[in-house]
């Protein structure tokens, strides 16, 4: 079946295109995050450091140190989509061609699409890999942001949210669901953790 990257590659209404999935980043401000990053960004800022995701269809990538010039490529590629003149790849992005299966079948990899597929559901799992790193991140990224706002603590010295198990502001030695032999280890003591910002009053 032929195909072009401008044909069947635009994204459809229950799936998005995405083109990465950067962990654990803390460059962008204070805290931890998964950024998701998806085709098709409507925005045209001068500082773009991700300009792949301006165009909302997929686009065909070549990658020339995995290439090993076995021309399985060349060969089943249709309407004369990919050459090689002097032992180089010439590849013509905008000819009607077999492009998903030239993907599929390239050996190392070296000729594949800069974005896959995937559903919410799908991107909600992997994003919940990292949960861990959300779990014991906290308010302590907020405060070190230097925002103009009010933050009521209001510690029940369990997660109050989930069924009352021992989190980082239990007390050691209590006893609550999931704990019914204590907690050996001292709480973290966000007061002090506050004061540590010159920015931040403790009350």
């Amino acid at each position: 079946m032929k195909s072009s990257p401008e044909q069947h590659m635009i994204m459809s209404e229950d799936k998005g295109l995405v083109f990465d999935i950067k962990r654990f980043a803390v460059h962008d401000g204070a805290g931890i995050r998964t950024t998701v990053f998806l085709k098709g960004c409507p925005l045209r800022c001068k500082w773009c450091q991700n300009p792949e995701g301006l165009d909302y269809k997929q686009q065909i990538l070549y990658l020339e140190n995995k290439c090993i010039k076995c021309k399985t490529c060349e060969h089943i590629a249709q309407n004369d989509a990919i050459k090689f003149v002097d032992d180089k790849m010439n590849i013509n992005r905008q000819q009607d061609s077999n492009w998903l299966q030239i993907t599929e079948e390239c050996p190392t990899r070296a000729l594949q699409f800069d974005s896959k597929y995937h559903n919410l559901t799908e991107i909600v799992q992997e994003i919940t890999k990292d949960e861990a790193f959300f779990k014991y991140g906290g308010l302590d990224h907020v405060l070190s942001k230097n925002d103009n706002i009010n933050i009521l603590v209001l510690d029940t010295e369990v997660y109050s949210n989930t069924g009352g198990q021992s989190s980082k502001s239990s007390n050691m030695g209590s006893i609550a669901s999931f704990t019914s032999h204590g907690k050996n280890n001292y709480k973290k003591d966000l007061a002090r953790i506050a004061m540590c910002y010159p920015h931040v009053y403790v009350a």
